[in-house]
């Protein structure tokens, strides 16, 4: 939503930009060097230059925040491969997550069993 509505802001300012900055729409009046360049201005690049400026803007705006969230993305897949890691390792230890019982705990629970 924020990326349509800088879009969309973007192409407006660029709209401004080419319309009004220069006062005649049809023809775009260039400065280089002190040489004036006068072109005629046709519709699609009037449209070209507005998406154009508008992506832009919206890019320029909105980099910091995807950087931000590419280094969040990049930590969280560390950290899932980490667990997978660790997971593995468990899988590869034979049963060593059932306890182990032991000759005198069995022969402890014997008479209990009789006496019901």
């Amino acid at each position: 939503m924020g990326l349509l509505l800088l879009l969309v802001l973007g192409i407006l300012a660029g709209g401004y930009l080419v319309l009004f900055s220069y006062g005649n729409p049809q023809e775009v009046s260039l400065n280089l060097l002190g040489n004036w360049y006068l072109h005629d201005v046709a519709v699609w690049q009037l449209v070209v230059v507005c998406l154009a400026v508008g992506l832009v803007a919206a890019c320029l705006l909105l980099l910091p925040a995807q950087w931000r969230a590419w280094g969040k993305a990049r930590a969280y897949r560390r950290e899932l491969l980490q667990i997978k890691k660790l997971l593995e390792e468990e899988r590869g230890q034979p049963d060593a997550a059932e306890p182990v019982v032991s000759d005198a705990e069995v022969s402890a629970e014997e008479p209990l069993a009789e006496d019901e």
